[in-house]
This record gives structure tokens, sequence and C-alpha cells, in this order.
């Protein structure tokens, strides 16, 4: 059981530290770019918007439909219990400076139903 329980342990640890390291390794490929090779490499984001002091962020997002879950586990039952419909959204924002070159990128996953 200790060492079921340290496994588990250990792989949402790295699970973790997953999407961090997708994060870097984004930030390290775009990180110094211009605007123009950002989309030329990623294509049109979905959004621009300008920040404080010159500085501009672009938004792309990507959406996914994730249908119904049946939430019974092991039973056959009649009337099952499903989780609703809803969609998942990831964002990738990245951020740009005064000269139009990369400094930061964020990933965010948002769910709507």
């Amino acid at each position: 059981m200790k060492k079921l329980l340290s496994l588990l342990l250990i792989l949402f640890v790295f699970a973790g530290s997953f999407s961090c390291s997708q994060q870097k390794r984004l930030l390290k490929d775009l990180s110094g770019l211009s605007k123009e090779k950002v989309i030329q490499r990623l294509g049109e984001p979905q959004a621009i918007r300008p920040l404080d002091d010159g500085k501009e962020i672009m938004i792309y997002e990507t959406r996914k439909n994730l249908p119904p879950a049946n939430l019974q586990t092991g039973d056959n039952r009649l009337d099952p219990v499903l989780s609703p419909a809803f969609q998942r959204i990831n964002k990738t924002i990245i951020y740009l400076d005064e000269k139009g070159k990369v400094f930061n990128v964020k990933k965010q996953t948002e769910y709507e139903r």
C-alpha cells in the first residue's frame, strides 16, 4: 500500500510539472521572436489586445466539446446519471514588449457549459 501511494504521489508531481514544462518550452521557443514571426509560426491569433506602456498580448485559443460522461461506475442501472456536456477552452497568451518581441507566455484552461 505504501508503494502504491508513493507511486501515485510521484505520478501527480510529474503530471503537474508536465504542463509547466510545456509552458517553459513554448517560452524558450518563442522568446525574443517578433510578432510577425509568431504569427508565421502559430497563425493568426483570436485577439490582440494592448497593455500599458505600449505592450501587447496575443491570445490563441482552442475549444473542444466534451460529451456527457456516465457518473455511475460498475452498476448497470436503468436510469443513468450523466454529467452535463461542456467545452474545454485552452488559451495560450503571448506577451509582447514595446519593441514587439515575446517576453512571456502563459497557458490557461477554462471550462464552459
